[in-house]
This record gives C-alpha cells, structure tokens and sequence, in this order.
C-alpha cells in the first residue's frame, strides 16, 4: 500500500487519527502503521475523557488497517502490489497491453501494408486525430525480415483537458515469424510503456517494462518480469516508487517495492510466493523497524492463514508485535471473514492482546459493509461498521474502555477525502441508553 497516497488507507482512518493527534498532542515515533500498544500521554493536565476518546481512535485505526492490510497480503501478488496510474503490476493489465498492440499487427495486416524489406523497417503507420473522445495519435510497425522481429507502438500524445494523463506511449517487441500474414505465432517479448501526467497531479511520470517469461494457449502470456518506476510530483512527501514483480504460470514469483521520500528516508517490502500457494514477506520501515512473516493464500480452498511479526530495535518499551489471523472467503458472493490476534510483548515481559472478528458482506441493498468486532486487554472494548455507498462511505461504531465509559461515534468520507466526524463521550453503556448527556462531543 501506498501509504502517502491513501490507497487505500481510507479517510475514516486519518479523520480518527487526527483525533488522536489532537487529544494527546504527541504520540510515540514508531510504528508507521499505527501497530504498537498507545502510548501513554505526556502532558498529565489533558482532560481525561479526552484521552479517553483518544485511545479509542487509536484502537479503531490500528485493527482496521492490520486487518486490510494483512487480507490483501493473503490474496496474492495482484492485490499487495502498489497501483498508481499508468503502471503495470499484474498479469491481466499486461495481458491488455498485449491485445492493444497486437491489434497494430492486425490493421497492418489488413491494410496490406506488409512489404519485404532488408533490415528493420517502418511497414506501417497511421495517425489520427478524434474530436469526439479528444485524443490524437500514432499507431505504425516496424519489421524486420532477418530476425522476424517486428516492433509495435501506439502513442497517444494529446488528451482531452479532464484526463489527468498528457502523454502515454506503449512499444512492444513481437516476434512475428517468417510469415506477417499468420498471426497465430506471433508471440509477445517485451512492452515499454511511459505515462506522463499534468502538472499538479500527484504522480508525475510512471516507466515500466515487461518481459515475458512464459506464454499459454494463443501466445497469450502467463510468466513476466515486470519493473515500475513512479515518480511524484515536488510537493509530494514521496520522491519515487521501485517496483520490480516475477509472475510465473506455476503460481510462484516475487513482488519488491521501495519508497524514497524527500528526507532521504526509505521504506522497502519484498514477498515471495511459492507454487505450493504459501509465502514469506520482510519489510523494513523508515525509522527501522523491521518485519517478517509468512502466509498461505486463500487460493485453492477460500481459506488463509498468516502471521506478522515487527520488531522494534530501539523502543523504550516494545520488543515486538506478534500477530496471526485467519480468513476465509466465500467465492459465491465474495464475502470474507477473519479472526485476527495480536499481541503485544513488552521487554519487561508486559504482554497486551487484541483480537479482532472481521466481517466484509454485501448488505440487502448491495452495498459491501465491513464490520469488526475488537477485544483488548487493556483498552476496552470497540465496534465498527463501515458501509461503502456511491462516491462515499458511511462509517459507525462505538467502544467501551476498561473503566466502563462509553464512546458513540458516526461518519462520512467522500471520494475526493473530505470527511466529517460525529463523536460523543457517555459515563457508561447505561448512561447512554437512558439518554443522558454526553461527559464530551466533538
């Protein structure tokens, strides 16, 4: 995940976190993703339901984004590759730039264009220029006899003034054979592909390259090293996003990301994939904290299982963060449910737990709902449902602390990430239920 472009570590989230922010004015540094046990206050004369309502936050933010982040890892290489537009990080996006530049071939074709030539030579080309959709271009193709290599391109070098993309170009290296008029095998070796973005969108120029490794029925590919290289746009916190992925027909491969950042700090992730559909992950922080884990997928049987540790080599407190879960997915609707535990492990031996019941189900109105149920040992108890709609989402919950106060909060978050928050602080569960004051609303 992305985690300074919010894909998705939704609105909700932040809105909660600033929350937190607010209320105790500093928090520990450390666990980027907001994993570790709350930190205690340091300023004692902050009014103690505030702190209250705080850690509550805390509690929410840090299971909802344990539990998104650790499914997505156990649904396999398409769904742990960080996507931003433009760059290709998995088979079915290759295999659509596969599609779209053999149709070069095929209009070459059919435009009886094909002629002998003695090296590489341009055989055809066409340019165009679409009022209707806004856009204008070049298609053409090279060959060359020798070798039975052709070279297709398109190039899309004017957009209508709402895309965000200025300039997007697609060359592909295709052995085609000794004969142009038979496509049937004409076979896919490489695609560069180059996506330029206007000026004040986030991300400013995204370079890929494939190079198929194995190919199925049809030439169509099923293996590919595939490398992304994002860059951000000057005011963005992020400099630059390395992307390098295996993908192989067997089921094994590999993705690696690395995220450099204007301070010159980093954060890197590898995962590699076995055929047996079983795993191992290591990642390494921008302030050293490190993990590790293993996992098995949810394919072939709709059921996962994996665990994450992170270790924290220079915490006060913390030694590590233990956690496990375990998911199963239905493929008759796509719904899922999940049980996480975590824990954790002070250097004094401390030991603090959370367990999390996750539900993700489409509601009698077809909208997808997700739905925790959180179980702490020494923060209390909580409950969220968030319930995605058209252009927004609606989020609701509450949360008992260990000394029986009780926190009601409701929400909005929109599309372009404004959000409002409702939140009231009640002396207890009864208080609220016989309509009583809340102690604190924001």
């Amino acid at each position: 995940m992305n985690p300074d472009f919010g894909k998705r570590q939704s609105a909700v989230f932040l809105i909660l976190w600033a929350l937190a922010l607010l209320a105790l004015s500093a928090l520990m540094q450390g666990c980027e993703d907001s994993t570790g046990p709350f930190p205690p206050p340091n300023q004692p004369q902050l009014d103690k339901n505030v702190e209250q309502a705080a850690r509550a936050s805390w509690q929410t933010i840090a299971s909802l984004n344990t539990n998104e982040r650790l499914f997505k890892t156990v649904q396999g290489k398409s769904a742990v590759m960080t996507e931003e537009p433009g760059a290709i990080t998995n088979l079915k996006q290759l295999r659509r730039h596969q599609h779209k530049l053999m149709q070069v071939v095929q209009e070459a074709a059919k435009a009886n264009r094909f002629q002998k030539a003695m090296a590489e030579s341009l055989i055809w080309k066409i340019t165009w220029q679409d009022s209707l959709s806004g856009t204008a271009g070049v298609k053409a193709l090279l060959y060359d006899p020798a070798t039975g290599i052709g070279r297709a391109y398109v190039v899309i070098s004017q957009f209508p003034p709402q895309v965000k993309v200025r300039y997007d170009s697609t060359d592909a290296r295709i052995d085609l054979g000794g004969s142009l008029s038979d496509s049937t095998d004409d076979r896919l070796l490489t695609i560069d592909h180059l996506s330029l973005f206007r000026e004040g969108f986030p991300v400013q120029k995204v370079e890929s390259h494939v190079e198929a490794t194995d190919w199925g029925p049809g030439n169509e590919v099923t293996g590919a090293i595939v490398s992304n290289v994002v860059d951000y746009a000057p005011q963005s916190e992020l400099v630059r996003l390395s992307q390098n992925a295996e993908f192989n027909p067997d089921g094994s491969g590999s993705v690696a990301e690395r995220f450099d950042y204007q301070d010159n700090t980093f954060r890197q992730s590898q995962i590699n994939f076995y055929a047996n559909n079983t795993g191992e992950f290591n990642e390494v922080w921008r302030n050293g904290i490190t993990v590790d884990g293993t996992f098995d997928l949810l394919e072939p049987d709709n059921h996962a299982t994996i665990t994450r540790t992170i270790h924290f080599p220079d915490h006060p407190q913390i030694d590590r963060i233990e956690e496990e879960a375990e998911y199963t997915l239905n493929p008759t609707d796509s719904s899922s449910a999940g049980i996480l535990v975590k824990r954790v492990v002070f250097h004094d031996g401390g030991l603090d737990t959370v367990r999390v019941e996750a539900e993700h189900f489409l509601n009698p109105d077809g909208n997808w709902v997700d739905h925790l149920v959180i179980h702490t040992s020494s923060e209390g108890e909580a409950e969220v449902t968030v319930t995605q709609l058209d252009g927004y989402q609606e989020f609701e919950g509450n949360h008992t602390t260990p000394e029986g106060l009780f926190m009601v909060f409701h929400g909005t978050e929109y599309q372009n990430g404004n959000g409002e928050l409702f939140l009231d602080l009640y002396a207890s569960r009864a208080a609220y239920n016989q309509g009583e004051p809340p102690l604190l609303s924001l």
